[in-house]
């Protein structure tokens, strides 16, 4: 085979007036003959246009004139590895334009001196299109590059000592030595480490081989990687979710989620749009799902799509991969609250197994501390959790079958360890299977059915335990047309069905009127819902509807219409302003309606009116900003029987109660403004986000509008990372929110008969909790081998120590207030260790 130049055409037509030299091949690489060419003798030509690189690197190939596809890639793949002195002009470097003829000649095959493969460090990652550079005897010099399994080859390498480097942009050069031999080929494998500080710009091929379906138009998402890395989340997913904007922070840092001057009852958390009943464990020291099974986070912290429903507040959907995994991987981790395993395994082409569980250990050592200093056997906070998957791919099918399990344990026992005096529990148990299907026409299917029971237990100083136990069926189809750029127009439509068998014992002594509040009985939610997308020019408009009943036994029904529509316009290739308006509805417990637990089988779901208006701009270098305006108008808001026991849900409320029946008459006023800002980067991460607030309520007609007890009118968060080299990351996080509002005690009085103490409240006074404010840090390192990573972190929450005051308390006599403050100093340190 001999190459042979036919001409080249300079891209500068000035170099006539100036000294012009043509590139020459410094280096020919061996061509591989197409094997049936070879037995059938054939031989041919392949002419190819080229650029030459002002580093001598051949790309852009492409093929002018060939016989056929065979020879067409072989002439590719050869051309890839020649190497050129580059033209010049003036002595300077530059880019040309070449065309070169390749003639096949059946003379003697290429001989195989070296094969190998290169492997990402840590992850073994195959690594594509990687240059293999060799320096041999006398000086010669040879390349090559990885296909897409990461294996090279080299042929005709004269015998004696070799050098490979491999050298590729973001990872770490990597040689070795080999000595060529006749009759002998060796067989190499390289580790490069990814130095991602320093990771320079590539080529980047993304190849989508399914579609998702489409965000929300004003849906904030963070994938799982982003979110594990903030500071203070002690490398958690959905702790992310705390930094966003319209989320107040929760008292104690306990893991709850305040959107909006809502309460945390009144957001909802869903598995890939299907409800589920809780993802914090017991503090919020952890979620109860592994963040690896998860690709990212939806946040909307109101007017959602149709899609979501029940919700007066705003929702966190946690997505999971939708992908099968490139390779199987796993992990062990250790931190000082807990161990968690990940595996993934891939079986075959289509489908892939995992399997993750996580528990805590506070118990091992909290525990008998608490039991000695006491005298009683203590179990001190406890968690676990399991999840196992199958996710199965096809080119039209998704059928992803998933369990879940969580347990939740405090408990105090006797002196003889016998009974259990106190104690609370928290536990659920779920199967989900999900299919979804692409059909003709750009149309999807979706089935999603999630079944499984969850409870509630609380109990103290020796009583009957409260509780309520629910046996959920959950049904989803879904049909959809995602709107194109041709088309312009989408749909969605499907039917939603909850059916629970419920059992609830709210019974607890120094609460309620001692009348028993214990029943049992079913439980119905069906629901119809539909949206259209126009795309317009620059203009989406999606309105929608949603309908939906609940059933309780034969003592109650209720209905709900809500309409709602959102609207987005591109002012330019940056600009977007989004605006939306509808309804939400929320349905009535069954305590709040049955009459075993006096409750009114007359009340109608709650409703909020949320109205929106934001405004985002993205800015050069990955930065992008956001201003929302919001005002929520809550009306149908169910008041009567704070007195009663409710299970935990944040910190017990001081002031004056509401004891009277349960009635519609609530209503409410929620308004504010959000900004966010985001700068997303290759080596950092910096976010700001501030929300100012007011949320209002009135309980009953007539009486005055209050501050809500929830309502935080400022809260501000800064955080970011920066990547460094070495595999240094290095973090932190500023916040700094209002307290919650509570109602001062004037007075107090004394019970005759038992000598106890009860407040007066100042009625129509508000007083508000000190400013919170804390500064955390966090620090990770990771240490790649050839074929495990192994990744430390030092988290550290509240680095100054700052006594923060989160709930007042009072003496035993009411007489002086006595704060509860939050969370000391936190440090959290952990090891994982990934293959």
């Amino acid at each position: 085979m001999k190459l042979f130049l036919l001409w080249l055409v300079s891209q500068f037509a000035w170099a006539q007036d100036n000294e012009f030299k043509l590139p020459e091949v410094i280096y020919e690489a061996p061509v591989l003959y197409p094997e049936d060419a070879v037995e059938q003798l054939q031989q041919a030509s392949v002419r190819l246009k080229l650029v030459v690189l002002p580093d001598g690197t051949p790309v852009d190939i492409e093929v002018v004139d060939s016989p056929d596809d065979a020879f067409s890639r072989a002439a590719i793949e050869a051309m890839g590895n020649y190497r050129f002195e580059p033209a010049t002009v003036d002595g300077d470097p530059v880019a040309s334009t070449i065309e070169y003829v390749l003639n096949f000649t059946l003379e003697l095959q290429p001989v195989l001196s070296i094969q190998g493969r290169v492997l990402e460090a840590g992850i073994r990652q195959p690594l594509a299109n990687t240059t293999i550079e060799l320096t041999g005897p006398d000086g010669a010099v040879a390349y090559t590059r990885t296909d897409a399994s990461g294996a090279f080859a080299l042929y005709d390498l004269a015998p004696g000592p070799w050098s490979l480097t491999v050298v590729a942009p973001g990872l770490r050069s990597e040689s070795s030595d080999v000595v060529v031999q006749d009759g002998q080929v060796p067989d190499l494998t390289f580790y490069p480490v990814r130095d991602r500080a320093w990771e320079e710009d590539a080529d980047e091929v993304i190849e989508v081989v399914y579609e998702s379906e489409e965000p929300e138009v004003d849906e904030r998402v963070i994938s799982t990687q982003r979110a594990m890395a903030l500071p203070g989340t002690n490398g958690d997913i959905l702790k992310a979710v705390q930094n966003f904007p319209g989320v107040a922070r929760p008292p104690l840092g306990i893991g709850q989620i305040i959107i909006r001057g809502t309460a945390p009852e009144d957001s909802s958390f869903f598995l890939d749009g299907q409800q589920i009943p809780l993802v914090f464990h017991f503090s919020g020291l952890s979620t109860v799902l592994n963040g690896d099974s998860l690709e990212s986070i939806g946040f909307l912290n109101g007017n959602f799509g149709v899609r979501y429903g029940n919700t007066l507040g705003g929702i966190v959907d946690l997505k999971t991969t939708s992908q099968l995994p490139e390779r199987s991987r796993g992990y062990v981790s250790i931190d000082v609250y807990q161990s968690a395993l990940f595996v993934e395994q891939k079986i075959g082409e289509r489908t892939a197994l995992t399997l993750s569980g996580r528990r805590s250990y506070l118990d091992a050592f909290l525990g008998p501390i608490l039991s000695s200093a006491t005298g009683r056997s203590f179990q001190a906070p406890v968690y676990w959790d399991v999840q196992a998957r199958m996710l199965h791919r096809t080119d039209r099918d998704r059928i992803d079958a998933m369990f879940l399990f969580s347990d939740d344990r405090f408990a105090i026992s006797s002196e003889d360890g016998e009974t259990t005096e106190s104690g609370i529990g928290t536990q659920f148990i779920k199967g989900r299977l999900l299919w979804e299907r692409r059909m003709p026409g750009n149309w999807w299917n979706e089935l999603h059915v999630l079944v499984g029971p969850d409870e509630q237990s609380f109990l103290f100083d020796g009583s009957d335990p409260a509780y309520e136990r629910q046996l959920n069926v959950q049904l989803r189809e879904e049909i959809r047309m995602d709107a194109d750029d041709n088309l312009g127009l989408g749909w969605r439509a499907g039917v939603d069905l909850q059916i629970a068998k419920f059992d609830f014992d709210y019974t607890f002594e120094g609460f309620g009127d001692g009348e028993p509040e214990r029943a049992e009985g079913w439980r119905y939610l069906p629901s119809l819902y539909a949206e259209n997308t126009w795309k317009l020019g620059p203009a989406t408009l999606i309105p929608g509807l949603r309908m939906g009943m609940q059933f309780i036994d034969d003592e109650h029904v209720s209905w709900a219409i809500d309409p709602r529509v959102k609207a987005a316009i591109d002012v330019g290739p940056t600009t977007r302003i989004i605006g939306a308006t509808g309804l939400y509805s929320q349905y009535a417990l069954p305590r709040e309606v049955l009459e075993a637990s006096q409750g009114n089988p007359d009340l109608r779901p709650e409703t909020s009116w949320q109205n929106s208006i934001a405004v985002k701009q993205e800015m050069p270098y990955g930065q992008s900003i956001q201003l929302t305006g919001f005002y929520n108008r809550l009306f149908n808001l169910i008041s009567g029987r704070e007195d009663r026991f409710e299970f935990f849900s944040g910190p017990p409320l001081a002031g004056p109660k509401d004891e009277g029946p349960y009635a519609n008459d609530g209503k409410g006023d929620i308004y504010g403004v959000e900004l966010s800002y985001r700068y997303e980067g290759k080596r950092a991460i910096a976010w700001l986000t501030g929300t100012w607030t007011r949320s209002f309520r009135q309980d009953r007609p007539g009486e005055e509008s209050e501050v809500f007890a929830f309502d935080q009118p400022l809260s501000l968060n800064v955080l970011g990372n920066y990547k460094l080299p070495r595999q240094w990351t290095v973090g932190g996080r500023v916040r700094v929110g209002s307290g919650n509002p509570y109602t001062p005690v004037s007075n107090r009085a004394q019970n005759a008969a038992d000598h106890g103490f009860v407040p007066i409240y100042r009625i129509g006074e508000v007083a508000r909790v000190p400013t919170f404010w804390s500064i955390d840090i966090r620090v990770d390192k990771e240490w790649t081998f050839k074929k495990w990573a192994l990744t430390a972190y030092l988290d550290i929450q509240n680095v100054t120590n700052n006594q923060n005051p989160e709930i007042i308390g009072y003496s035993y006599d009411y007489s002086e207030e006595d704060p509860i403050s939050g969370l000391p100093i936190l440090p959290a340190f952990g090891l994982k260790g990934a293959w």
